[in-house]
């Protein structure tokens, strides 16, 4: 059996234009007023980056790990437990977003 590799200079170049969409609209910020503080842990604008990031790489976490092992310092419990959280109002997160996408 072949293992196909990920092109890694795509990488580079989708990471960019995530942070440039997370800068212009605020992304972070809405996030952080969606969601109580932390008083430890990651931060969850850091872990939603993280997941959008996989999405538009077209990866497995799984397979993220096992490339960049110690450039992703948290494990998937941390980032089910982040998608799952009964105390982050995705709702309103998403119509925030919604909002300021449509204003701009």
């Amino acid at each position: 059996m072949k293992i196909i590799p990920y092109p890694t200079e795509k990488e580079g170049t989708v990471s960019q234009r995530i942070s440039v969409f997370f800068q212009n609209y605020s992304v972070v910020k809405l996030l952080k007023c969606c969601m109580p503080q932390k008083e430890k842990g990651f931060d969850g604008g850091e872990l939603f980056t993280y997941l959008v990031s996989l999405i538009f790489t077209n990866r497995s976490m799984y397979m993220n790990k096992r490339i960049h092992s110690k450039e992703v310092p948290f494990q998937k419990d941390t980032l089910y437990r982040f998608l799952g959280s009964s105390y982050i109002h995705w709702q309103k997160f998403t119509s925030r977003l919604a909002a300021t996408i449509a204003q701009k």
